[in-house]
Protein backbone atom coordinates (compact mmCIF):
# COMPACT_ATOMS: atom_id res chain seq x y z
CA UNK A 1 0.00 0.00 0.00
CA UNK A 2 2.84 2.64 0.73
CA UNK A 3 4.40 1.73 -2.70
CA UNK A 4 0.97 2.56 -4.41
CA UNK A 5 0.81 5.96 -2.30
CA UNK A 6 4.66 6.59 -2.74
CA UNK A 7 3.93 6.20 -7.08
CA UNK A 8 0.41 8.05 -6.94
CA UNK A 9 2.60 11.03 -5.20
CA UNK A 10 5.31 10.67 -7.91
CA UNK A 11 3.25 10.84 -10.37
CA UNK A 12 1.61 13.92 -9.17
CA UNK A 13 4.51 15.73 -8.58
CA UNK A 14 5.76 14.47 -12.24
CA UNK A 15 2.43 16.34 -13.54
CA UNK A 16 2.56 19.53 -12.03
CA UNK A 17 5.94 19.88 -12.61
CA UNK A 18 5.40 19.54 -16.40
CA UNK A 19 1.99 21.25 -16.46
CA UNK A 20 2.63 25.05 -17.92
CA UNK A 21 2.44 27.82 -15.54
CA UNK A 22 1.29 31.28 -16.58
CA UNK A 23 4.00 33.14 -14.74
CA UNK A 24 7.51 32.67 -15.89
CA UNK A 25 9.82 30.62 -13.42
CA UNK A 26 12.71 33.37 -12.23
CA UNK A 27 15.80 30.76 -12.90
CA UNK A 28 14.05 29.35 -16.20
CA UNK A 29 16.09 28.82 -18.91
CA UNK A 30 15.89 30.94 -22.15
CA UNK A 31 13.71 29.16 -24.88
CA UNK A 32 15.92 27.80 -27.85
CA UNK A 33 16.71 30.37 -30.55
CA UNK A 34 16.50 27.50 -33.09
CA UNK A 35 12.95 27.68 -34.82
CA UNK A 36 11.32 24.28 -33.79
CA UNK A 37 9.00 22.34 -36.23
CA UNK A 38 6.33 19.65 -34.83
CA UNK A 39 4.99 17.44 -37.05
CA UNK A 40 2.43 14.56 -35.30
CA UNK A 41 1.61 11.50 -36.60
CA UNK A 42 -1.27 9.17 -35.16
CA UNK A 43 1.51 7.49 -32.41
CA UNK A 44 3.39 9.86 -31.92
CA UNK A 45 4.56 13.59 -32.18
CA UNK A 46 8.86 14.18 -33.80
CA UNK A 47 10.31 17.80 -32.92
CA UNK A 48 12.51 18.56 -35.68
CA UNK A 49 15.10 21.43 -35.83
CA UNK A 50 14.07 24.44 -38.79
CA UNK A 51 17.06 23.13 -40.53
CA UNK A 52 16.48 19.55 -40.97
CA UNK A 53 14.35 18.22 -43.76
CA UNK A 54 12.11 15.08 -42.93
CA UNK A 55 12.53 12.02 -45.07
CA UNK A 56 10.24 11.64 -47.89
CA UNK A 57 7.22 8.75 -47.58
CA UNK A 58 8.06 5.60 -48.99
CA UNK A 59 5.46 6.26 -51.76
CA UNK A 60 7.07 9.42 -52.74
CA UNK A 61 10.29 7.70 -53.34
CA UNK A 62 8.83 4.51 -55.23
CA UNK A 63 10.27 4.74 -58.55
CA UNK A 64 8.76 5.54 -61.72
CA UNK A 65 8.84 3.42 -64.39
CA UNK A 66 7.83 4.84 -68.23
CA UNK A 67 8.38 2.90 -71.41
CA UNK A 68 10.18 4.51 -74.55
CA UNK A 69 9.05 3.09 -77.94
CA UNK A 70 11.17 2.91 -80.91
CA UNK A 71 10.62 5.65 -83.19
CA UNK A 72 11.24 5.64 -87.30
CA UNK A 73 11.65 1.55 -87.18
CA UNK A 74 14.90 2.43 -85.19
CA UNK A 75 14.87 -0.99 -83.26
CA UNK A 76 15.41 0.73 -79.92
CA UNK A 77 13.14 0.42 -76.95
CA UNK A 78 13.31 0.81 -73.29
CA UNK A 79 12.25 2.17 -70.24
CA UNK A 80 12.78 5.63 -68.22
CA UNK A 81 12.68 5.20 -64.04
CA UNK A 82 12.13 8.44 -62.28
CA UNK A 83 13.32 8.04 -58.49
CA UNK A 84 13.27 10.67 -55.77
CA UNK A 85 16.34 11.53 -54.22
CA UNK A 86 16.27 11.94 -50.27
CA UNK A 87 18.27 15.21 -51.01
CA UNK A 88 15.20 16.75 -53.34
CA UNK A 89 16.24 15.85 -56.33
CA UNK A 90 15.12 13.20 -59.14
CA UNK A 91 17.27 10.57 -60.34
CA UNK A 92 16.72 9.42 -63.95
CA UNK A 93 18.06 6.11 -65.41
CA UNK A 94 17.26 5.23 -69.41
CA UNK A 95 17.90 1.55 -70.41
CA UNK A 96 17.69 0.84 -73.81
CA UNK A 97 18.37 -2.39 -76.09
CA UNK A 98 18.06 -2.77 -79.97
CA UNK A 99 19.41 -1.36 -82.72
CA UNK A 100 23.22 -0.74 -83.80
CA UNK A 101 24.32 2.28 -82.24
CA UNK A 102 28.20 3.10 -81.84
CA UNK A 103 28.27 7.08 -80.90
CA UNK A 104 27.17 8.38 -77.48
CA UNK A 105 23.10 9.06 -78.59
CA UNK A 106 22.14 12.73 -77.07
CA UNK A 107 18.77 12.34 -74.63
CA UNK A 108 16.61 15.08 -73.26
CA UNK A 109 13.33 15.54 -71.36
CA UNK A 110 11.58 17.81 -74.21
CA UNK A 111 8.46 19.43 -73.22
CA UNK A 112 5.42 18.36 -75.37
CA UNK A 113 4.75 14.53 -76.50
CA UNK A 114 5.39 12.14 -78.54
CA UNK A 115 6.89 11.41 -81.19
CA UNK A 116 7.45 15.18 -82.00
CA UNK A 117 8.17 17.11 -78.61
CA UNK A 118 8.99 20.70 -77.79
CA UNK A 119 11.73 22.80 -76.95
CA UNK A 120 13.88 20.82 -74.22
CA UNK A 121 13.31 21.21 -71.21
CA UNK A 122 16.48 18.77 -68.99
CA UNK A 123 19.82 17.98 -70.67
CA UNK A 124 20.28 13.88 -70.21
CA UNK A 125 23.26 12.35 -70.15
CA UNK A 126 24.02 11.19 -73.05
CA UNK A 127 23.46 7.20 -73.90
CA UNK A 128 25.98 5.56 -74.28
CA UNK A 129 25.55 1.15 -74.78
CA UNK A 130 21.92 1.84 -74.02
CA UNK A 131 22.54 3.52 -70.57
CA UNK A 132 22.24 6.79 -69.19
CA UNK A 133 21.67 8.10 -66.10
CA UNK A 134 20.95 11.71 -64.49
CA UNK A 135 20.01 13.31 -61.67
CA UNK A 136 18.07 16.35 -61.71
CA UNK A 137 18.10 19.59 -59.52
CA UNK A 138 13.87 19.07 -59.55
CA UNK A 139 11.48 17.04 -56.80
CA UNK A 140 10.05 14.02 -58.65
CA UNK A 141 6.92 15.74 -57.07
CA UNK A 142 7.58 18.89 -59.61
CA UNK A 143 8.40 17.44 -62.36
CA UNK A 144 5.66 15.01 -62.64
CA UNK A 145 3.45 18.24 -62.35
CA UNK A 146 4.73 19.75 -65.12
CA UNK A 147 2.37 19.92 -68.74
CA UNK A 148 3.43 17.24 -70.60
CA UNK A 149 6.71 16.40 -70.91
CA UNK A 150 8.44 13.42 -73.28
CA UNK A 151 11.90 11.84 -73.27
CA UNK A 152 13.55 11.44 -76.51
CA UNK A 153 16.56 9.71 -77.53
CA UNK A 154 18.15 11.02 -80.73
CA UNK A 155 20.50 9.01 -82.65
CA UNK A 156 23.81 11.19 -82.45
CA UNK A 157 25.27 14.47 -81.69
CA UNK A 158 26.14 14.37 -85.80
CA UNK A 159 22.16 13.28 -86.50
CA UNK A 160 20.59 15.00 -83.63
CA UNK A 161 17.31 15.52 -85.96
CA UNK A 162 17.05 11.78 -85.64
CA UNK A 163 14.82 10.29 -83.02
CA UNK A 164 15.20 6.62 -82.10
CA UNK A 165 13.23 6.45 -79.46
CA UNK A 166 10.46 8.76 -77.23
CA UNK A 167 8.42 8.02 -74.23
CA UNK A 168 5.36 10.47 -72.02
CA UNK A 169 5.63 11.23 -69.11
CA UNK A 170 1.98 10.47 -68.07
Amino acid sequence: MRKRIALGLACALLLGACSKSTEPAASATPEPTVAMVATETPMATTTLMASETPVASAAAMTPKVYKLAEIDKSGQTGTMTLTATKDGKTKVVLALTGGKFTEAQPAHIHEGSCPTPGAVKYPLTNVVNGKSETTLAVTLEDLLAMPALAVNVHKSAAEVKTYTSCGDLK
